[in-house]
């Protein structure tokens, strides 16, 4: 995931994520239309909680995704004559090998930094792998559904905080 401050972005690297994470997406969407038409098949991309949150320096990151979203709908609005369902899943903390394979950094490194994050999630912790599976396969069989975002993200999104002035109880301020 490329990160950054705003002025200290490079036009390659933002070229780069933009490449991967948006113009392949519609690139092989194109190619796999007319192998899921007859079947009336399904695509399905993997968006990120960085829409629904602000991480500080994401901005790249979180630009490519909130474009996803928006092609999720469009290519819906566009495929769903051919009975093709598109859909966007929009997954919160789930320890994967992405930033080990982009060379950010190791898998106890990854795992840490993530397991601090369990606390932001309503339900306190972070996700798995299976459990976005699990997502990804209802979005497959249902026949119902398209251009839909569905939050993967065990509350992430919700901007959960443990700040104890903003969550104290309602009778501790009254006193």
């Amino acid at each position: 995931m490329y990160r950054g401050a705003i002025t200290e972005l490079e036009e390659s690297s933002l070229q780069e994520i933009f490449n991967t994470n948006v113009i392949a997406a519609m690139l092989l969407t194109g190619l796999a239309t007319p192998h899921l038409a007859p079947r009336e098949g399904a695509v399905i991309f993997v968006g990120s909680i960085h829409t629904r949150r602000a991480f500080p320096g994401a901005s790249p990151y979180a630009a490519t995704k909130a474009a996803v979203q928006g092609l999720t709908r469009v290519l819906a609005a566009e495929l769903g004559e051919q009975k093709i369902r598109v859909n966007c899943l929009l997954p919160g903390a789930v320890f994967t090998e992405i930033n080990q394979r982009a060379g950010l950094m190791d898998d106890k490194t990854a795992l840490q930094r993530l397991e601090g994050m369990a606390d932001l999630h309503a339900l306190g912790r972070i996700g798995t792998t299976e459990e976005v599976a699990e997502a990804m396969a209802f979005l497959i069989c249902a026949e119902w559904v398209t251009g839909a975002m569905i939050d993967i993200d065990g509350g992430l999104g919700l901007g959960i905080t443990s700040d104890s002035a903003i969550t104290s109880k309602k009778g501790d301020s009254e006193q």
